[in-house]
């Protein structure tokens, strides 16, 4: 009897499915062992048998995990990690090894996806039981955590922030000691200190288009204090006053050899601590001349409409269809930008974006910020036909809500909940081993935007996969009204894996806390343990739910 099992990876999580290839007689759960550069430990649980006070956490040979998905957070980029499942037998208090997988291949953490493409991701889930105990330690509320982000030397801001900060800053150094270097900026909002100080040392080689933020009045600047430091230190700034009538909404970068454009970053974070910390976001490297070319004439198209949207710019921006480049390892790319002239039928980056969802074979991830309901109700209705999973920050006003799914509580289904897509929730209170933590009102201490990222993940685990991903919301507004960007990506297996990886994570975080909310909406008590009935499993490889999921990913 075996258990057959796949690891998928990005630069900073690796996700583990595993299927049972026979019945497991008295399986009460699974354990997961992980080797770690050589040397073998087993994953902490911290869900136990008993609804009673239980250890922090125990090795998962103890308490073992009761599903068949488990996204590892505890891989590092750098590592090199390989994991088998073990089933465990028996009863809570006398478990035994059973079936047992083989061990996964080497899973080696990076952010590099192939030859020329680097995806980064942070870690910002302030909703979660890490920074909940971390705050029941220390005392703190959720504007101390917009606090110690801000400080550049600060354990949280690090940890938050993940490879995507070390993605930026390692970009920024390569600038700042290359003198053939210059780069051609797009920036909605600047006020990450460690972010700025870097764009100063690169001082005149450094062009950027700043806009002003997402002022409320005319006049005022969010971005007013870096836009002088820049200044001062001798930066080609050109100013783009463009709110409140429209957002400057880009966040892209172009890096030249010798004013020759050789690379480009884009993706959905904002240079401010927020958007490093606090919000998930990811950005992408890509190194490509014709594609960085592209980016950079869209640059100049922004230099020369000062603060107005011209004809000649929403023109430029509406090139139909737009430029494809190739890629290394037969994959390929091509760039959209906004805004684009209005039109009664759905505007080219619209269409573009729906093309593509109903281009959808197999499956269909994606993160939101603010989607538009044409973009979000096309996503959700592709469940019908394919695998789809998404989060989203906030549901617009015409939003499917069609499909349920349940969880196992001691082999019995909880009452059901969406399961397509869920909004970021927090545990208001805490019970059993779980703590309380940051809720969704309580982080408007801290701003607004739980999920930040704008990203479609289409058919990542089949033989042609893309991702989209970049500034824009896959909104109206976002197509007709601000300055935006998004690149499609498609071809490359390890790039689409790793936002997979992402979203799915991002997306089974929320899933059970948005659960947990319902019940206590409707007075229901919460799981809170294992089952100690070995039917779990049969209920669990029977849901509708896990073998589309499993399906998905070729199980």
């Amino acid at each position: 009897m075996s258990i057959r099992l796949l690891g998928f990876n990005n630069c900073d999580d690796v996700f583990l499915a595993w299927k049972p290839q026979a019945e497991i007689p008295n399986c009460l759960g699974f354990a997961i062992e992980r080797k770690r550069n050589g040397k073998a430990e087993v994953l902490q649980n911290r869900v136990g048998f008993s609804d009673g006070p239980v250890p922090p956490s125990a090795p998962s040979t103890q308490f073992p995990f009761q599903r068949l998905t488990w996204t590892d957070h505890g891989a590092d980029t750098g590592d090199t990690v390989s994991y088998r499942v073990i089933a465990r037998v028996g009863t809570p208090d006398n478990l035994t090894d059973g079936p047992t997988s083989e061990w996964t291949a080497p899973i080696k953490l990076s952010a590099q996806c192939g030859d020329d493409v680097f995806a980064y991701f942070n870690r910002g889930v302030v909703l979660s039981q890490f920074i909940g105990r971390m705050m029941k330690e220390n005392g703190w509320n959720a504007a101390d955590i917009k606090t110690h982000i801000k400080n550049i030397e600060d354990k949280v801001r690090i940890f938050l922030a993940g490879e995507l900060r070390k993605g930026l800053l390692l970009l920024l150094d390569q600038a700042i000691k290359d003198a053939s270097l210059t780069l051609h900026a797009a920036l909605f909002e600047l006020n990450d200190p460690e972010l700025l100080g870097k764009l100063v040392q690169v001082g005149k080689r450094l062009n950027i288009v700043l806009a002003n933020g997402a002022i409320k009045t005319k006049g005022d600047d969010e971005n007013a204090d870096a836009r002088a430091t820049l200044q001062r230190a001798g930066a080609n700034v050109i100013d783009r006053m463009s709110a409140p009538t429209f957002l400057g909404h880009n966040k892209f970068l172009v890096i030249s050899r010798k004013d020759v454009p050789q690379s480009v970053w884009t993706g959905s974070a904002n240079w401010q601590p927020t958007g490093l910390c606090t919000q998930a976001n990811n950005g992408i490297l890509i190194h490509n001349a014709s594609l960085a070319q592209t980016y950079r004439e869209a640059w100049e198209r922004l230099r020369a409409a000062g603060d107005a949207k011209t004809a000649e710019l929403r023109a430029g921006n509406a090139v139909s269809p737009p430029k494809v480049h190739a890629l290394k390892n037969n994959a390929y790319a091509y760039a959209q930008f906004t805004s684009v002239p209005t039109r009664k039928t759905q505007s080219v980056d619209i269409a573009g974006l729906l093309d593509l969802i109903s281009g959808a074979k197999e499956s269909l991830l994606f993160a939101m910020f603010m989607p538009g309901a044409d973009i979000f109700n096309a996503a959700l209705a592709r469940g019908d036909e394919i695998f789809v999973r998404g989060v989203a920050n906030t549901f617009p006003k015409a939003a499917l809500d069609t499909v349920d799914v349940g969880l196992v509580n001691n082999g019995q289904k909880a009452p059901n909940f969406n399961l397509k897509v869920v909004e970021p929730q927090g545990i208001a209170e805490g019970f059993s081993a779980w703590v309380d933590e940051v809720t969704r009102s309580e982080f408007n201490a801290i701003g607004h935007a739980i999920i930040h990222s704008k990203v479609l993940v289409i058919d990542a685990f089949g033989p042609n996969p893309t991702i989209v991903t970049g500034s824009h919301n896959f909104s109206k507004t976002a197509s007709q009204s601000n300055d935006e960007n998004f690149v499609v990506i498609s071809g490359n297996a390890a790039l689409a894996q790793a936002y997979a990886v992402n979203v799915l994570g991002l997306y089974d975080h929320y899933r059970w806390r948005k659960h947990n909310l319902d019940n206590a909406k409707q007075g229901r008590k919460t799981w809170s343990h294992l089952s100690s009935d070995p039917h779990w499993l049969k209920q669990y490889k029977s849901d509708e739910d896990r073998k589309a999921l499993l399906q998905a990913l070729g199980l």
